[in-house]
């Protein structure tokens, strides 16, 4: 694990095993197995922005900060939107996500039509012109990284769960209770784990 960069955590021991481990893609959701005890990733849902041989980037979605974006950038910017914790590597940077294919700012696609990042000044621009909405972006403080094969391994703790992302889980579904709801969305199994106890070796 690159020193700074990634992050550890421990796996308590009673595994949940739902069989093969599947190598997640970019545009996957990673969704955290109640045995991930590490608190910073506790009920965490995350957006694989990329996942390659020399690692992987992602940004968690369902961790809103007491904080919008025009207050912590101190920059004078008009853009009061929601803040959210994208994990814990370099918190001092800014990252975003967005769903308009019809804007020019030099995003990356990760899935069809969701993008990440660009250029900011052209994104504040459009904002100040009412092109694009709050609505249409996520913005994000810091995010979650993994060194090559880091990820993998993590897989094979049975550490996260996978499944494709789409819009609704982005920019409609609500981030208090997103990872319940996208655990009863991929089926009965999963649905389980949702009532899974907070300390199973109590219980």
């Amino acid at each position: 694990m690159k020193k700074g960069k990634g992050f550890a955590f421990s796996v308590q021991s009673s595994i949940i095993d739902f069989g093969t481990v599947t190598e997640p893609r970019k545009g996957d959701l990673l969704i955290s197995s109640p045995n991930l005890a590490d608190k910073n990733f506790k009920k965490s849902v995350i957006l694989l922005c990329e996942h390659c041989a020399e690692g992987s980037f992602g940004l968690i979605l369902n961790k809103i900060l007491p904080t919008t974006l025009e207050t912590a950038l101190h920059e004078g910017l008009r853009w009061d939107a929601p803040l959210y914790r994208g994990g814990p590597v370099y918190p001092d940077t800014l990252h975003f996500l967005h769903k308009r294919a019809d804007i020019t700012i030099g995003s990356a696609e990760v899935l069809p039509g969701i993008f990440w990042n660009g250029d900011f000044s052209k994104a504040a621009q459009l904002m100040e012109n009412k092109i694009i909405t709050n609505s249409d972006f996520r913005f994000f403080s810091g995010y979650a990284g993994w060194d090559a094969k880091q990820l993998m391994s993590e897989m094979e703790t049975r550490a996260w769960y996978v499944c494709r992302a789409e819009k609704k889980h982005i920019f409609e579904m609500d981030a208090d209770t997103l990872w319940e709801d996208v655990l009863r969305l991929m089926g009965s199994k999963f649905k389980m784990l949702t009532n899974y106890p907070e300390n199973p070796e109590l219980n």
